[in-house]
């Protein structure tokens, strides 16, 4: 990535020398409404969730949440500013979102995101983004490499290293953000694009022998190539903005674009993190880990399933399901958990066999206080100017 590196810096470099002088604090910008575009990182899945419906996503199968950081963006504004209290968020992101859901029609025919935009497309100011880890194979890694050692474990790291390292993704990226920025109307548009958070502390030798659910033992040296993968992406994304930057700096457009640094907020709260070892104090959600508040509270985050979810028997599960035969990576583990059972591998904290497909989707993903950290920075850097 030693050119990436350079390709970095240089563009960095050269948008900081075309007259932009980013030292300059302007007024106190107002906070218009704005929209969040992505995918289940930007929709919060498991967030101290409420499951939100809206014009957006009527069924509620975008398993968007309370605690998502487009929410949360809100709640830090109003609590701070009185001049916020007329702030909304239009929420197009959505679980499972790749950049062809945003640009094209979604996935499951779902209207594309930038669709969504366009009914709104002159009632906000700027927009939030979270995407490309579905882009390049991630949710295969978390199903078949950290959650459950399967046989395909290899070929999806080797797959997903390879998408990333091919140099037509800051091509897909790039045009993502430039549709996004087309499409809005305020002639000042911002878009903030925020990257992924690293699972784990790759250092911390007794973690070597520790494993998550079913999955692959935790050595530093898988954790360490999971990590790589992730810095790399987020590296790629780094590029594309600053790709796009310069576009909008030489066509005199008045619009801009930032890069927000989600990963570094996540220092010391990773898995596998000394201390503690435990998993209960890493931002990131297990199948029976608890949710962690802005507050540090904890509470129980898998009572409640999304409306319409029925619940599953592994038990009965293990008698008809094959995990080859579909798609659905829910699906997939959920069998993979059921025959393990069956097999008798059981797991510690004595799991109900009577599950909610949920369960299994929310896992890694980021805990609400994870998105109060990216809320809090966002509505800070706005105020400092640093978006403008």
């Amino acid at each position: 990535m030693s050119v990436q590196v350079a390709l970095a810096e240089g563009a960095a470099q050269a948008v900081a020398g075309v007259g932009l002088d980013y030292s300059t604090r302007h007024p106190l910008p107002s906070l218009p409404s704005f929209f969040a575009f992505g995918d289940s990182f930007s929709a919060g899945i498991g967030a101290n969730c409420g499951w939100i419906k809206d014009e957006f996503d009527e069924g509620g199968s975008c398993l968007k949440c309370d605690g998502g950081y487009p929410y949360q963006i809100i709640e830090v504004a109003n609590t701070s500013s009185s001049d916020s209290e007329d702030m909304e968020v239009f929420h197009l992101g959505c679980t499972g979102a790749s950049m062809n859901d945003i640009v094209n029609t979604g996935w499951n025919n779902r209207t594309s995101q930038l669709e969504l935009m366009k009914m709104k497309a002159g009632q906000a100011g700027w927009g939030t983004l979270s995407v490309g880890g579905n882009d390049v194979g991630f949710a295969n890694i978390v199903a078949n490499c950290i959650m459950f050692g399967r046989p395909s474990c290899d070929a999806d790291l080797n797959f997903t290293e390879n998408l990333i390292s091919d140099a037509r993704l800051i091509g897909e990226f790039t045009t993502t953000y430039l549709k996004i920025l087309g499409t809005a109307r305020q002639h000042d548009f911002r878009l903030i694009v925020t990257n992924y958070a690293q699972f784990f502390n790759a250092e911390i030798v007794v973690c070597d022998n520790w494993y998550i659910f079913y999955g692959r033992y935790l050595t530093r040296e898988f954790r360490a190539r999971i990590n790589k993968m992730v810095a790399d992406l987020n590296l790629v994304i780094q590029i594309a903005v600053s790709i796009v930057q310069l576009q909008l700096v030489f066509g005199s457009s008045q619009k801009g674009i930032y890069f927000e640094d989600w990963n570094s907020l996540f220092s010391g709260h990773r898995f596998c993190e000394e201390p503690p070892l435990g998993w209960v104090d890493a931002w990131f959600f297990t199948i029976n880990g608890e949710d962690i508040l802005p507050n540090k509270t904890l509470i129980s985050s898998w009572k409640d399933p999304p409306e319409g979810e029925l619940p599953v028997n592994l038990t009965l599960l293990a008698s008809s399901c094959d995990a080859e035969s579909t798609d659905d990576l829910t699906a997939q583990m959920l069998c993979n958990w059921a025959l393990n059972l069956e097999e008798g591998r059981e797991l510690d904290g004595n799991l109900s066999t009577v599950v909610y497909p949920w369960w299994i989707t929310k896992t890694l993903h980021p805990k609400s206080v994870a998105h109060f950290e990216l809320a809090k920075a966002i509505y800070e850097k706005w105020l400092n100017g640093d978006y403008f």
